[in-house]
C-alpha cells in the first residue's frame, strides 16, 4: 500500500522531511539520506493517520529497523461559523493534519467541505492532539486544535472564523536616519502568519492587506542586516496601525 514517512531531527520537528512509497505489498519500506544523529519517525498512508513517532539512532556504520504503526482513524466533526454574525459557514475547506498526537506535522489527506449548516465530519484523528486549518472565502485562515483522550467521536465544536484586516506599520525617528532613507528598510514576519518582505515606502510606512488575527514576530531590517524584532498582537476588529 501507498505510504508517507515522515522523519524529522530530534529536537527540531520544524525541519521536517517527507519520502513518499508506492506499492510495498509486505509493508517494508527502506528511508535512504538519514544523517548520522537521533531521528524521529512516523508514517501516513491514505486511509490511516500518522501514529505515534518512534526514535531511532542512525549511524554510519550499520542499518537500523524500527516499528511503525498505523492507527485506524477516529471520526470527528465541528462547526464553521462566522465570528461577527454566528451564521454558518458553507463550503468551507477542513484541512487535518499528521501529528502523532504531538506536534502539527504536514496537511493528510484532501480535507472535507463543510456543509450548508457549516458542519463537517471526517475520519482523520489519532489519539493525542490533533489539528486542523479551515478556509474560507471572505475569512482569514482559521486553525484550531483539540486532544483526542479515546476512540470516542472527536467534538471539535464551533470554530469561529474571524474577517481579515489591513496591517500598517510606520518607522518613527526618521529625522535621525541621516544618510539613509525609509526605503532602505525591509518589513517581514518570522513567526506567526507569514506574510511577504516588502519595503518600506519614502513615509516609512508598509501595509500589508488580508493579515489575520493572531501573534506576529514581526522583523525590521536595517540594510547591513542588523534587525529589531516587534511581537506583534493583532486582536480582531481593532484598529492595527
Amino acid at each position: 500500500a501507498d505510504s508517507e514517512v515522515i522523519s524529522w531531527r530530534v529536537g527540531n520537528a520544524s525541519s521536517i522531511r517527507p519520502q513518499t512509497f508506492l506499492g510495498g505489498e509486505d509493508g517494508l519500506l527502506e528511508i535512504d539520506g538519514l544523517a548520522p544523529g537521533d531521528w524521529s519517525l512516523h508514517v501516513a498512508s491514505p486511509i490511516y493517520p500518522c501514529g505515534r513517532p518512534q526514535t531511532v539512532s542512525v549511524d554510519a556504520s550499520q542499518s537500523k529497523e524500527v516499528e511503525l504503526q498505523l492507527p485506524t482513524a477516529i471520526r470527528g466533526g465541528g462547526r464553521v461559523i462566522a465570528a461577527d454574525t454566528s451564521e454558518p459557514v458553507p463550503d468551507a475547506r477542513v484541512q487535518p493534519y499528521s501529528s502523532g498526537g504531538l506536534e502539527r506535522g504536514l496537511p493528510w489527506g484532501p480535507g472535507v467541505l463543510t456543509s450548508e449548516d457549516g458542519s463537517f465530519d471526517i475520519d482523520a484523528f489519532s489519539p493525542g492532539l490533533n489539528y486542523i486549518t479551515i478556509e474560507a472565502n471572505g475569512f482569514a485562515m482559521g486553525e484550531a486544535e483539540t486532544n483526542a483522550t479515546a476512540d470516542d467521536f472527536v467534538d471539535w465544536g464551533d470554530i469561529r472564523l474571524v474577517r481579515p484586516q489591513s496591517l500598517q506599520i510606520s518607522l518613527t525617528g526618521l529625522e535621525d536616519l541621516r544618510e539613509l532613507g525609509p526605503e532602505d528598510f525591509r518589513a517581514r514576519t518570522e513567526q506567526g502568519f507569514i506574510l511577504p518582505e516588502k519595503r518600506f515606502n519614502r513615509d516609512g510606512v508598509v501595509r500589508y492587506a488580508d493579515v489575520p488575527p493572531g501573534d506576529l514576530r514581526f522583523a525590521v531590517v536595517s540594510p547591513d542586516g542588523s534587525w529589531a524584532r516587534l511581537h506583534l498582537r493583532l486582536d480582531p476588529g481593532k484598529d492595527w496601525n
